[in-house]
């Protein structure tokens, strides 16, 4: 894993490409991890990416919902209401 970590929730300030880069280095290092003995390292390493993948999928829903998505539709590819998909995204 890179030294220096991007904080995800400020990874819209950093180009595509690093936050890419730090994305990547997140999967190869939780993909290299062995099983056992350090579930800890995976645990985190695995949240990192849940997190990661957030802030992909809101940016996303916020594109598409401004060049007219409806939320229906963005709920129906969430496998939610309309409504939980708009409080949620926002």
């Amino acid at each position: 894993m890179p030294n220096q970590r991007i904080r995800l929730d400020q990874a819209s300030k950093f180009d595509d490409q690093t936050f890419r880069a730090e994305l990547a280095g997140y999967i190869d290092a939780l993909l290299a991890a062995e099983p056992s003995p350090d579930a800890d390292y995976r645990v985190i390493l695995a949240s990192r990416l849940r997190d990661a993948a957030e802030l992909v999928l809101r940016d996303e829903i916020t594109a598409a919902t401004r060049d007219g998505m409806t939320w229906a539709k963005v709920g129906k590819h969430l496998g939610t209401s309309a409504q939980a998909a708009h409080r949620r995204y926002h």
